[in-house]
């Protein structure tokens, strides 16, 4: 480009060496244009990101920082810095940065919420929910829906998505906000039919189609929900994966005979997700795939010697040429191609994943169980996948056994103080996913919320019991105790969305009954040996 190519030209240029994950040279391109338009956050930001693509965490941070200054939506680049800040695990500087926010633009809505997001974490549940109240005021009309979502406040959600609906005639995104509350409230075929006009407005839209496939699952419908979720493989999703991972779209995995082949499966969402999937590096394996795993890199250790996995590699830095690949394929359709939507899932009564060495074990007979109460809020279910310490008070009274924290996060300090349990918390010394795995072997039981734990205690074999929201997963079911994708795990559904006493409840009484009786029979569990 030259110094004469107007702004425009310069950001398509910047957005193509982005897709082609060239993220230096993006960042130049975006430091020239806020070179011509100093007063302007966007260019600044969208400079930043693309340095944290390059690795360079700190140099965006200074990118920012020197924009400062001369920027005149101060409070948007303010957010920026915190978000940054967080991004390098420094939260006390991510909040003093989220007040400068709020300092020059008082109500502002990213900061509120990104406050709330930080009081959440630290189990200061009122201050979150002040802090949503207030992003509120000023909030658009859609970001409200998502608020109001979050805090568990499904009417207004309603209310504000059937008028926007109408008065937004070309926006996907209250039509989806509407599909999630009313999902969330059990009325899975009006939130079908609110996903599917959304993607009548824009076929590409992953939120929405995900939504779909969900409900058509729930609905006893798998194929055409496997089919759903298989429509999630387009451009516009791929674009949204880290550049040096991107793959082509010719090369997308079908269902094509795999015996010679090499395969590359790619992560696509979350870390639990991603242990789900992994049984099926065994089924590829054994169809004659050379298998490839790309992964978060708090799984890579965990997977190294992974059965059916010949090479683990992270999503970031993978650098090996698409050539080398005959397919490719998103971890998570890797179960439509491979008979979930008839009903056949491979699962194995000892776990998928080998069980690391644990540290030796305590002898004092006691039952050792493995804790996860929350899996956070970035789920589009908000809050509803979270446990207070106070309402697991009553599994204190329970005696004869070791709580051990299963999780990381920041609110484990309270915990103890909050729910009465006695809890062994070495959390702060895990390095990833393969520590957790050390820990949960040691354990004879783990309970574990809809999250990251869940999946790992059921890809070791463990026992694990979830605890299970009444607006769940497709992969759970809307009814049972048992699933065939963890043949030693047993479900515990909540009754009444946010309210988990009666959940607890049974909880305490299945625990006195494992303390006197021991492990129950499994029976009747789908397997692979």
């Amino acid at each position: 480009m030259t110094e004469a190519s107007p702004p425009d030209d310069l950001a398509l240029h910047a957005h193509r060496l982005l897709d082609a994950g060239r993220f230096l040279e993006a960042a130049e391109a975006w430091a020239e244009i806020a070179r011509r338009d100093p007063a302007a956050a966007g260019p600044v930001i969208a400079r930043s990101a693309a340095l944290v693509l390059a690795g360079d965490a700190a140099g965006a941070i200074q990118a920012v920082a020197e924009a400062l200054p001369r920027v005149d939506d101060k409070a948007t680049l303010w957010v920026r810095a915190g978000i940054l800040h967080r991004h390098v695990q420094d939260p006390e500087r991510a909040m003093a940065c989220f007040r400068e926010a709020l300092a020059v633009h008082p109500g502002y809505p990213p900061a509120h919420l990104a406050l709330a997001e930080d009081a959440f974490e630290r189990l200061h549940l009122d201050a979150a929910r002040a802090h949503m109240h207030q992003a509120l005021a000023q909030a658009p009309p859609v970001q409200q829906m998502a608020i109001h979502q979050t805090l568990g406040e499904l009417g207004p959600t309603l209310e504000i998505g059937a008028r926007l609906i109408h008065e937004r005639r070309e926006d996907p995104t209250p039509l989806v906000h509407l599909g999630r509350a009313l999902q969330m409230r059990g009325r899975l075929i009006d939130a079908a039919s609110a996903f599917a006009q959304a993607l009548e407005r824009d076929p590409l839209r992953g939120d929405a189609l995900f939504g779909l496939a969900e409900c058509q699952i729930h609905l006893g419908d798998p194929r055409r929900g496997w089919a759903t979720f298989a429509r999630a493989a387009n451009p516009g999703l791929l674009r949204s994966l880290p550049g040096e991972v991107r793959p082509g779209f010719d090369r997308l995995w079908r269902g094509e005979p795999v015996s010679g082949k090499r395969m590359l499966v790619v992560n696509m969402l979350g870390l639990g997700d991603n242990l789900m999937a992994l049984r099926y590096a065994q089924v590829l394996q054994a169809l004659g795939a050379h298998v490839t795993w790309l992964c978060q890199a708090k799984l890579q250790r965990l997977y190294q010697g992974a059965r059916g996995v010949d090479e683990v590699a992270p999503m970031a830095g993978h650098a090996a040429p698409w050539g080398a690949y005959d397919y490719w394929c998103l971890d998570h359709l890797l179960a439509g191609r491979l008979g979930a939507a008839e009903g056949q899932i491979p699962a194995w009564e000892d776990g998928y994943l080998p069980q690391p060495a644990s540290p030796p074990r305590p002898t004092s007979g006691r039952l050792r169980v493995g804790l996860c109460w929350s899996s956070g809020g970035q789920h589009f279910t908000g809050h509803a996948r979270f446990i207070a310490p106070e309402d697991l008070a009553p599994l204190a009274d329970v005696p004869g056994v070791d709580w051990v924290v299963v999780q990381q996060t920041r609110a484990n300090a309270e915990l103890a103080a909050r729910s009465g349990l006695a809890v062994e918390d070495r959390s702060g010394e895990w390095d990833d996913l393969q520590d957790a795995a050390a820990a949960m072997a040691g354990l004879d039981l783990v309970i574990s919320v809809c999250s990251g734990p869940l999946h790992l205690a059921g890809a070791l074999g463990k026992e694990v019991w979830g605890l299970i929201s009444a607006a769940p997963d497709w992969r759970w079911g809307l009814t049972g105790d048992r699933t065939p994708w963890y043949p030693r795990m047993r479900l515990f559904r909540q009754e009444t969305l946010y309210d988990w006493s009666g959940v607890v409840a049974e909880v305490k009484t299945a625990l006195i009954s494992r303390l006197t009786s021991g492990p129950q029979g499994w029976g009747g569990s789908v397997g692979l040996k």
